[in-house]
């Protein structure tokens, strides 16, 4: 079974005789039943977001694209003009299609009428962009609401400070797009889009991770009571720990739990410990000496008895030492991304 994409389509159809047409789109709803069928010979799924993708490429079609990029890009600087700023309030400016027209042949039509103009499958609720070419678009500070994007192609685009109300971008591509600072609420999805290998920019990499996390952490909370007592407890490790990449504030967080946790240990074990210090030996002593021993410089400070305490005191060293190496590397990164 091949993997198939618009470009494969039209040559698997011309392979098989079918080109001499002027407009694909005509002549795919024109000729439907018979090029279906060789389609499903090559993907049977695949025909259905064919439809969507080729009715953009019909007359009607390009005229309703070009609209849809000039509405997008109007109603961000208009605003802009209206409101005398520079960078606008994303929560102020949002992109929306419920009043959105366009001309053609002198008749103006609604997005809704468009999709229903075309033997396919329709949506109710969200504006139905499935299969738009947006490629190359850039939106800034802004909010888009109630969309659905699936299979739209957003390739080299550029989103800056947006946030996503109730769209759907549901096996969209973003090959070479860059996106920085975009959010989305709980109706929102990404699933199955197309993240590639293309994306080069670290925020865009921060993003696919944070979809990735968001998702399996989703499917994981759905099924939480069914998950055994490891798979809980590293689900709640894997949420405690994320964001560990960009944020000093999770670091220093885990940090903090790292060292109690220690210092409860050797509060309970203080009898296993010689201290070498002539100090109260209360709880606030212990978290003294445990921050000592976790950043290093207090090593020897306490000396186990037993080889249960010298594994404990190793392993609280170790793992000052790991967090000491994630801090360096998340300050190269934040450093780097003001290059």
């Amino acid at each position: 079974m091949m993997n198939m994409n618009f470009e494969k389509v039209i040559k698997i159809f011309e392979k098989h005789g079918h080109k001499n047409y002027s407009n694909i789109s005509d002549y795919w709803f024109g000729n439907e039943h018979a090029l279906k069928d060789i389609l499903k010979k090559y993907s049977p799924w695949y025909y259905p977001t064919f439809e969507l993708l080729v009715r953009w490429k019909s007359e009607i079609g390009k005229a309703c694209q070009s609209a849809v990029r000039e509405h997008i890009e109007s109603v961000q600087e208009k605003w802009i003009n209206n409101n005398n700023v520079a960078t606008p309030v994303p929560s102020k400016l949002i992109i929306e299609f419920s009043q959105f027209s366009f001309e053609y042949n002198d008749k103006y039509y609604s997005l809704d009428d468009f999709a229903k103009s075309f033997n396919t499958s329709h949506v109710g609720g969200l504006t139905d962009l499935r299969g738009i070419d947006l490629s190359g678009i850039v939106i800034r500070n802004c909010k888009i609401a109630n969309c659905f994007f699936a299979n739209a192609n957003f390739d080299k685009t550029n989103f800056e400070q947006v946030f996503l109300y109730n769209c759907n971008f549901v096996k969209a591509s973003f090959v070479n797009a860059r996106l920085v600072s975009v959010k989305m609420d709980k109706e929102s999805a990404f699933s199955n889009a197309n993240f590639t290998n293309d994306f080069r920019n670290p925020e865009n990499q921060s993003l696919k991770k944070y979809i990735d996390w968001y998702l399996y952490v989703n499917k994981q909370l759905d099924n939480y009571n069914s998950l055994r007592l490891h798979e809980k407890f590293f689900l709640i490790f894997n949420i405690v720990l994320t964001k560990y990449w960009t944020s000093f504030a999770v670091l220093a967080f885990n940090s903090v739990l790292l060292i109690l946790a220690f210092a409860l240990v050797y509060y309970f074990n203080h009898c296993n410990l010689i201290f070498n210090r002539n100090i109260p030996q209360n709880f606030l002593s212990m978290v003294y000496y445990s921050v000592s021993i976790f950043v290093s410089f207090g090593f020897g400070d306490i000396i186990p008895k037993t080889n249960f305490m010298q594994l404990i005191i190793t392993s609280e060293l170790i793992l000052g030492y790991f967090v000491l190496g994630i801090f360096v590397i998340l300050i190269t990164r934040k450093l780097d991304s003001k290059y």
